[in-house]
């Protein structure tokens, strides 16, 4: 570092001090080379780390919702197996195919990270207009795209977790704000 008086600049982020035009020449073109490769290097460490704290996050979200679906599956079973609908008629919900490995499943992976967004977009819906008609929510959340029964499934999985209310046959509003145990 060069020592003594001089003018004082502000170079991307560091202060530089400046001797005389002859010095800079040769004495500082090194620390000023120096002092931009320790800024590159907190810059992209500064980086690094946003970029660990980002992913992270995503890793924390992921685990929600792999949570949730989970959830969600297990009330969808414990619900098709109580009462009379373990007698229920008909081919069931598992299928076989030997010749096609993977696709033994109706309920894949991906399906159930829509169901995920679709109850979200129900939620978001709902709190945005209020109290809301069944058939102006599915107009309004583009539900017939979804593919059939979907919007059916998904207004029901919301309503069981808790994202939907039911206020009549009909009309869906926002979950009520107070906890079931403080309602009079």
């Amino acid at each position: 570092m060069v020592a003594g008086l001089g003018t004082v600049w502000i170079l991307d982020g560091l202060e530089v001090t400046m001797l005389a035009r002859s010095a800079l020449a040769s004495a500082s073109t090194a620390q000023m080379h120096d002092a931009r490769a320790q800024m590159h290097a907190a810059r992209s460490e500064r980086d690094n780390e946003h970029e660990r704290e980002e992913a992270a996050e995503r890793d924390r979200a992921a685990h929600e919702r792999d949570e949730r679906i989970r959830r969600r599956i297990a009330r969808r079973e414990a619900r098709e197996h109580r009462g009379l609908r373990r007698f229920r008629p008909g081919p069931g919900n598992t299928l076989y195919s030997p010749g096609m490995v993977g696709t033994a499943s109706r309920w894949a992976p991906t399906a159930e990270q829509d169901l995920d967004r679709e109850i979200a977009s129900i939620a978001r819906a709902l709190d945005e207009r209020g109290p809301t008609d069944r058939d102006d929510l599915a107009d309004v959340l583009g539900a017939r795209f979804w593919g059939p029964g979907r919007f059916r499934a998904a207004l029901r999985e919301a309503e069981e977790e808790g994202h939907a209310r039911r206020l009549s046959r009909t009309t869906y509003a926002t979950p009520d704000p107070t906890p079931p145990g403080k309602r009079r």
